[in-house]
């Protein structure tokens, strides 16, 4: 399986970027296998339904794609959204609070709006963020919003479906090599 990665910015805009797209294209037909590609379209921030611009964007990048095969799986997702909210989950309050106020801002704007979210104090901001990021179903639904959950599907189908085990065994193991602190930002610089 091959992942290619792309910015939706970026995609194909140089010659390089559209060189090695098809040299993963080429290198599938000469192997005479089967082998899925999936282009990952990352920085897909703030899709919305009636944001037709990156709607156009996507849809411009899909047919450039298809022109070259059918055939390859294109998701398009937030990988930073999705990092913020999975890291900032495992986070206790008071080292939550620590967290760097651009994060905090990132996630604040998106669920408040720009003009509720300019109104709260600091302490509320992180409260409220803190509050969503916590809350199981809304954390779900933001990862189904950047698309994590069909990424997370691509690795699974690669890595065997055992991706989750495997990294809190990742995790685990390396946990035990740290010196306990409870500053886990600190942990994870």
């Amino acid at each position: 399986h091959i992942i290619f990665v792309t910015d939706i910015h970026k995609m194909f805009n140089s010659n390089e970027e559209k060189e090695l797209f098809e040299l993963f294209i080429n290198t599938r037909a000469e192997s005479n296998k089967h082998i899925d590609i999936t282009v990952l379209i990352n920085k897909v921030d703030d899709l919305d339904d009636d944001d037709k611009e990156v709607i156009n964007i996507i849809k411009e990048i899909k047919d450039f794609i298809k022109n070259y095969d059918d055939d390859i799986h294109i998701i398009h997702i937030s990988a930073e959204i999705a990092y913020i909210y999975r890291t900032l989950g495992i986070l206790k309050l008071e080292e939550f609070k620590s967290v760097e106020n651009k994060f905090i801002n990132k996630i604040g704007k998106r669920e408040f709006g720009r003009y509720t979210w300019k109104r709260m104090t600091i302490n509320q901001r992180y409260q409220e963020v803190y509050y969503i990021i916590n809350n199981i179903d809304r954390y779900n639904e933001r990862m189904k919003d950047c698309n994590f959950c069909k990424f997370q599907e691509v690795i699974n189908k690669v890595v065997g479906g055992n991706q989750d085990k495997l990294l809190s065994n990742q995790i685990e193991y390396k946990m035990k090599d740290m010196e306990y602190d409870t500053n886990i930002i600190k942990n994870l610089e």
